[in-house]
């Protein structure tokens, strides 16, 4: 059945308004010929604001129709429920998300269009949320960029959303001359954003070495803040520890486990911390030495990475090396290197 028609006859259950389902053709009509007026009729009864089982990618929720309907990407839907007196702000999903920051997220851009022109507000945020798309409150525009859709970005810009982190969306679209004017109009290059990252470390994820070597120049710092203040959704400050949630996520650690050789190396230069780990214990020498990557290894090890480590189950690292049989090479700068 399609998406819309479920949405009309899962209404039409929910509510107790069967007696249209079952009065002859029209609901059948209006499912198959997407019928404005037979699904204002219903709105009608049950109201816009209704709240229906959400699609697949939110199990166990029920989401408002709105919300609903952006998520299933029917414009047809969305139009007449605003027609009908639909909220344009209503809140739906564990995250708070509002429409807006649903269909920017998603880059659903004719329905990003409708709501704008519905005057929706542009500024609103996510609720924290560790488990979802977001560590801390985010906005449309801040989600569009780190989906990188551009054109959601930009309708939203031209809407006259409010751009708080200019610097880390420029480096989410991979643009570089846009990530050069905010350096040279101040931005912060170690401003960390609603997803607990730098300008580096979305850099770094996404394997930009122009944008790693513009952000290096301008001393952004190649480690990780420990701990970050941002303002929750309703605008009080919280302090988060980053390395509660971000061990892992440094960008000399995730250069190396993209194998990376070219960003490895821009970071050592820049004297990041070649010792950090994961929660296996594992560091990016462990990393590469069961990777084989004999380049990134020379490169940890004249950055000085320790060879003296033990992970979790208290394997050493010359242990894993000869356990999986590490080339001869590799075994050997091991065993030359300083402890």
């Amino acid at each position: 059945m399609p998406k819309f028609a479920r949405f009309l006859l899962f209404s039409a259950m929910l509510f107790g308004t069967l007696a249209i389902a079952d009065s002859g053709s029209d609901l059948e009509k209006a499912i198959s010929q997407r019928s404005s007026k037979k699904l204002r009729k219903l709105l009608k009864i049950i109201g816009p604001d209704t709240l229906i089982s959400s699609p697949e990618g939110y199990p166990g929720q029920s989401l408002p129709a709105l919300v609903y309907a952006v998520e299933i990407g029917d414009l047809t839907v969305v139009k007449t429920l605003l027609e009908a007196g639909a909220s344009v702000d209503i809140r739906g999903t564990s995250e708070q998300l509002t429409p807006l920051i649903l269909a920017a997220c998603d880059g659903k851009n004719e329905v990003l269009q409708v709501l704008i022109e519905a005057k929706a507000n542009l500024d609103l945020k996510t609720v924290p949320n560790e488990w979802a798309r977001s560590y801390t409150s985010v906005s449309a525009l801040a989600c569009a960029a780190n989906r990188n859709h551009r054109e959601a970005y930009d309708l939203l810009i031209a809407a006259g959303a409010k751009e708080d982190f200019p610097l880390h969306s420029a480096v989410m679209l991979n643009d570089a001359d846009l990530a050069s004017r905010a350096i040279e109009q101040g931005a912060n290059v170690d401003l960390v954003d609603g997803y607990l990252s730098s300008p580096l470390m979305h850099a770094v994820k996404k394997g930009n070495a122009e944008l790693v070597r513009i952000l290096l120049d301008a001393k952004a710092s190649p480690d990780i803040p420990r701990q970050v203040s941002h303002e929750t959704v309703d605008g009080r400050p919280r302090t988060t520890f980053s390395s509660t949630y971000l061990i892992g996520s440094e960008p000399i650690y995730v250069a190396t486990k993209a194998k990376n050789v070219e960003i490895v190396r821009m970071l050592l230069e820049a004297k990041a911390d070649p010792n950090v780990s994961d929660l296996s214990k594992h560091t990016p020498l462990w990393l590469a030495v069961e990777a084989g990557n004999m380049e990134i290894v020379r490169l940890l090890l004249v950055a000085r990475a320790s060879v003296n480590i033990k992970d979790r189950q208290g394997e050493s690292l010359i242990d894993m090396a000869k356990r999986i049989k590490s080339d001869p090479q590799i075994l050997q700068m091991l065993s030359e290197a300083k402890p």
